[in-house]
């Protein structure tokens, strides 16, 4: 793994740390249901999917890049 790589993963887990936090989480800790889904649980289940694509889409360019620096 290179470090651009790493660091960026760190920095992720930063955010992810940060939006699964209290403060953040209190403004969604409401009685209002769109679509019948409390907001709280829409929001952690959006930002959960969004983590995980994120580090998907950084190994995957991560992959792709020590790819075509080896020539394959």
């Amino acid at each position: 793994m290179s470090q651009a790589t790493a660091q960026r993963l760190t920095a992720l887990g930063l955010l992810a740390a940060a939006l699964f936090n209290y403060p953040l989480l209190s403004l969604f800790a409401t009685t209002h249901m769109p679509g019948g889904i409390p907001l709280l649980v829409g929001y952690l289940f959006i930002i959960w999917a969004a983590i995980i694509i994120a580090t998907w889409l950084i190994h995957r360019s991560s992959h792709n890049s020590n790819n075509s620096s080896q020539g394959g």
